[in-house]
């Protein structure tokens, strides 16, 4: 029978593979603090600009938001985009921007705060009509503004709505769906 002779690896490169997956492993196991996201963002292959963390709560009515969709929008904008910052709130209302990392923040800026509470549809898209009345998705009625500067970090940002005792406005006339598709205001419906 003849036998293969089976390659072996030098053993200086068997040990070297052994030490970069050890030191690898570790790594992994050991999480990343503050610091360490600062530093693979600054290490990324890519270009970035500079970020602020922003994070907050929404309440409506004296209660916490439960999964709302908070937008910023760029003072000097007159619209929403698919680049404007989103974000959805949690169990207690609470919300943090993410851009580059998990919640390492947005681009320095004068934002207007819009909220909104849509259905949600699929893995990944929002649709109306805003269970919010519409009070606070509009451009010139957003929920709140916010000034991010350079180097500040925003960690309480407070939105409070009130609800209940208002009455409904017309849906914006930027509303649209995730396909693209605008809102149908009520005076698109069919008498």
């Amino acid at each position: 029978m003849n036998k293969k002779p089976q390659r072996q690896f030098p053993r200086d490169l068997y040990g070297c593979a052994l030490s970069r997956m050890f030191v690898l492993a570790l790594s992994a196991i050991a999480g990343c603090d503050q610091s360490d996201r600062d530093v693979r963002l600054e290490n990324a292959d890519i270009v970035h600009s500079e970020v602020v963390p922003l994070s907050g709560s929404v309440r409506v009515d004296g209660h916490p938001g439960v999964q709302l969709v908070v937008c910023l929008v760029q003072a000097s904008e007159t619209g929403l985009s698919q680049s404007s910052p989103r974000t959805v709130t949690d169990e207690q209302g609470r919300f943090r921007f993410s851009t580059f990392l998990d919640g390492d923040g947005v681009p320095p800026g004068d934002y207007r705060v819009l909220v909104e509470k849509l259905q949600k549809i699929g893995s990944s898209g929002w649709s109306g009509p805003d269970q919010l009345k519409n009070l606070y998705n509009h451009l010139d009625t957003p929920a709140a503004t916010v000034a991010v500067l350079p180097g500040q970090r925003i960690n309480n940002l407070a939105v409070e709505l009130n609800v209940s005792e208002r009455e409904p406005k017309q849906p914006p006339p930027y509303g649209r769906l995730r396909t693209g598709k605008p809102l149908r205001s009520q005076s698109d419906q069919p008498d």
